[in-house]
């Protein structure tokens, strides 16, 4: 891609070189999915691109109103072109807009990365969530009783074409980040979170998907990711200065922790008392992976704001200090033998070095002493 080429070299590198793929990666992808398109298209080879392009796992009766799936096997084959795209997309995002932004202001390397990952992210977890939100209103979810009401038969073990469009399109989204570590250049150092984080949405949402717990997996979804869009809104106010970025961040850690609360919350009502008692290791499963994910990213809010209130408190005893050695190294001195007018004044006034003293001529010193006599 041009957002990845040097200025300083007008040569293309090497065919198939990683510098190559680094520059034209969306390129090659784009082709890649194409290929898939295409045969979609042809008679021959329609039958194998169909299940990369189409939704898979129809079980909808003849004449029936609405379109119904179910989960299976076949699905991994759409999970991968919708990968494809998602690395597609998050190229085209990249160059056309936060490449643009970036332009605007003046970051260090690290703090580059970082406003890029939220400009992604923010995109993404916004549009998921009002894309969630259309779900539950449009599907008639939103009263708390339809979130466990006659599971695990119908109405759960089927899905309308959005519901799984919507999975599926989380499933890929956080599958196309192992690529992206590759893409963007991260480093090692952070490949360890980046991977945990990638790899903890895409367990979650494979459960919800293939257990047919994706009416719980919705709200949740809603409830997690509309706290996240207003994180990186409030991260990409700081990089930008904006002087309404450290209230966003007071609003997100009130937010944040009425999330967690309201997510424990539903999670417990739904696994232990809207899933049946003889599901038991569902239901302790289902709480104990929901509890963990919580509990880690309390804990993980919490050392986050101790260690930078102790960076704080130690800044500012260091500012203290050093003020301290600044006073005890510029003393005042009084005359004693000036009037009390004079001793202020002279307080106030910085050391005469001794040579000026020594120095002064005896002319000088007889009109002070006359001055001083007059006064």
């Amino acid at each position: 891609m041009a957002a990845f080429k040097s200025k300083k070299s007008s040569k293309s590198p090497p065919v198939f070189s990683n510098e190559f793929i680094l520059q034209n990666h969306a390129d090659i992808v784009s082709c890649v999915a194409m290929v898939f398109v295409i045969g979609f298209f042809m008679n021959v080879t329609q039958p194998y691109a169909a299940p990369f392009v189409t939704l898979q796992h129809n079980v909808t009766e003849l004449q029936a109103p609405l379109v119904l799936y179910t989960s299976g096997t076949r699905d991994l084959c759409f999970i991968f072109f919708a990968t494809l795209i998602a690395i597609v997309l998050h190229a085209i995002l990249q160059e056309y807009v936060l490449d643009k932004l970036n332009r605007r202001v003046h970051l260090s390397r690290s703090k580059h990365a970082k406003f890029n990952m939220s400009g992604q992210l923010v995109t993404f977890y916004s549009l998921s969530a009002v894309w969630a939100a259309n779900i539950l209103n449009n599907d008639g979810f939103l009263p708390l009783s339809s979130l466990w009401a006659g599971f695990p038969g119908a109405p759960h073990d089927t899905m309308s074409f959005t519901v799984k469009l919507f999975f599926i399109s989380q499933i890929s989204y956080w599958l196309h980040m192992y690529t992206e570590l590759y893409f963007e250049k991260v480093k090692r150092e952070e490949y360890l979170g980046r991977i945990a984080t990638a790899t903890t949405y895409v367990v979650l949402f494979f459960l919800a998907y293939g257990l047919n717990l994706w009416r719980i997996g919705l709200v949740l979804t809603l409830i997690h990711y509309s706290e996240q869009t207003l994180f990186h809104v409030a991260r990409l106010a700081y990089f930008y200065n904006h002087p309404q970025a450290k209230t966003l961040f007071y609003v997100w850690d009130f937010v944040f922790c009425a999330c967690r609360l309201l997510t424990t919350s539903l999670a417990f009502l739904v696994f232990w008392f809207g899933i049946p008692s003889t599901m038991f290791t569902l239901r302790v499963a289902g709480l104990l992976l929901i509890g963990a994910t919580q509990l880690y990213m309390l804990f993980a809010f919490s050392s986050f704001h101790i260690g930078r209130f102790r960076a704080y408190r130690a800044a500012s005893q260091k500012s203290s200090r050093r003020l301290n050695k600044e006073k005890a190294k510029s003393p005042k001195v009084v005359d004693k033998t000036l009037p009390e007018v004079d001793q202020s004044v002279s307080m106030s006034r910085p050391v005469e070095k001794e040579e000026n003293i020594v120095n002064q001529s005896p002319k000088d010193t007889n009109v002070k002493k006359r001055l001083k006599a007059r006064a």
